[in-house]
């Protein structure tokens, strides 16, 4: 075990013993609801969270109407942080998982994964026995005006299993560095990126960022960002690093906003597009079925005409800046 997989592991032990409101928390998941969800190849979980409310709930149209929880200055004291290159490591006093941490970087800075793509790699290549996660501003993210990336522990992640072996896949790049392929009829339309060197999986995915802001498809209905919302995967497997990026064409689907019996409080993030579905209200939670959730992840990525032309594009776009 390296240096900073071992401190972040005596950190998770400390905080989840020394402090309160994440002892608390982190007991509560024992008693956390769940149930799985089978589709025709794959499965989706579904987790009954309610102390997840702040996430799912957060305002992020207005984050200067609120203290940056992420900056130092603003962090419960109890909250202790094991300090890599420009970020700190902290463990989420709200957790869905029994390994969950934040990742935030050092300076306040907005949510855009663009330039940042080799950290995410590095750090799974550091903390091999996590998976890093990532949520665009407007895909998920509660802080979007402080970059952070997440972690939670392997083997708790469906796509973990799914996506290497996924059969069905149009390929869109391939040298002896990488190789870069999109992930058909998976609900959820992905690209994934692999290969043993980290160095190239990074470029590749900072490519992919910029192909797909490149692609109107792709651009959000919501917002003009800097970047292609996305959400995205990041783990070391063996030698192979494997990233994956979700596109996403809305922050939440239309059912957030509504009212009533017609509500349904799902935000979906990096997490929930990695097949474990967050919701924080019981009517909800048992409102979840394979229906259900294809109705609402539908709204919230690309539908199948756009996915081929963007696919298209990438390919294109690939060839031309990878070459």
């Amino acid at each position: 075990m390296n240096n900073l997989q071992q401190d972040v592991e005596r950190l998770i032990a400390e905080q989840t013993t020394s402090w309160e409101t994440a002892r608390r928390n982190y007991a509560a998941l024992r008693r956390i609801r769940s149930k799985t969800l089978s589709f025709d190849a794959f499965s989706v979980g579904v987790q009954f969270n309610p102390e997840r409310v702040r996430s799912t709930t957060a305002r992020v149209e207005a984050p200067e109407e609120r203290p940056c929880f992420l900056c130092p200055e603003n962090r419960p004291a109890e909250q202790r942080a094991v300090r890599w290159e420009g970020y700190e490591l902290l463990v989420n006093p709200y957790p869905i998982f029994a390994r969950h941490l934040t990742l935030p970087a050092r300076e306040h800075t907005p949510q855009r994964l663009t330039g940042r793509v080799h950290d995410m790699v590095q750090l799974a290549g550091e903390l091999p026995g996590f998976v890093l996660t990532f949520n665009g501003a407007r895909s998920g993210a509660s802080a979007p005006d402080h970059f952070h990336f997440q972690a939670v522990g392997r083997g708790v992640l469906p796509a973990e299993a799914e996506l290497p072996a996924w059969p069905e896949t149009t390929e869109i790049f391939r040298d002896e560095h990488v190789s870069v392929c999109g992930i058909d009829h998976y609900l959820r339309p992905a690209i994934r990126i692999w290969g043993s060197e980290g160095q190239a999986v990074a470029r590749a995915g900072e490519e992919v960022l910029v192909c797909l802001k490149q692609a109107t498809s792709c651009k959000s209905k919501e917002t003009d960002d800097d970047e292609a919302q996305v959400n995205a995967l990041c783990w070391k497997e063996a030698q192979e690093y494997i990233l994956v990026l979700f596109p996403r064409t809305a922050h939440r689907p239309a059912e957030y906003y509504a009212t009533g019996t017609e509500q349904f409080l799902l935000s979906p993030g990096a997490i929930d597009m990695a097949g474990v579905l967050i919701t924080v209200r019981p009517e909800d939670y048992e409102r979840a079925n394979e229906e259900t959730i294809t109705a609402l992840l539908g709204q919230v990525v690309p539908d199948a005409a756009q996915w081929e032309t963007m696919k298209e594009f990438l390919k294109r776009c690939l060839t031309e800046n990878l070459k």
